[in-house]
């Protein structure tokens, strides 16, 4: 079985009807034409079978890896075209760094303030 690693900010991060989560992950990556180089980011759909909704917030940053699987979409282009287009997905992941955005740690940090008994 392939395995893929995925690093990036995370878009966005929802539960399903069925209690999965699915994470939308930036994922930057570098194409190179002869010696130029340009920067590029895609977005990549994780699936995770728990509900680990209240774990993830969109700009935290992870790395993880697990299976890799493609979806073809048909969308309408800018010129009102159609075409198809590889949707990226991540099945089976496991998260191998978690960092929190710095507003997720201010939330966080003035929750656990309040949280604290004053006797």
């Amino acid at each position: 079985m392939s395995k893929i690693i995925v690093a990036g900010n995370i878009k966005d991060c929802k539960q399903t009807k069925t209690g999965k989560t699915m994470l939308t992950v930036w994922d930057n990556y570098v194409v190179r034409k002869g010696l130029a180089a340009e920067q590029k980011s895609r977005t990549i759909v994780v699936w995770f079978e728990e509900n680990l909704f209240h774990m993830y917030n969109a700009g935290d940053w992870i790395e993880l890896e697990g299976e890799p699987s493609a979806k073809i979409l048909e969308i309408t282009g800018d010129d009102g075209q159609p075409k198809q287009v590889a949707m990226l997905h991540v099945n089976s992941p496991k998260v191998i760094q978690h960092v929190l955005d710095a507003k997720t740690k201010k939330e966080q940090a003035a929750y656990d303030a309040a949280s604290e008994a004053p006797f």
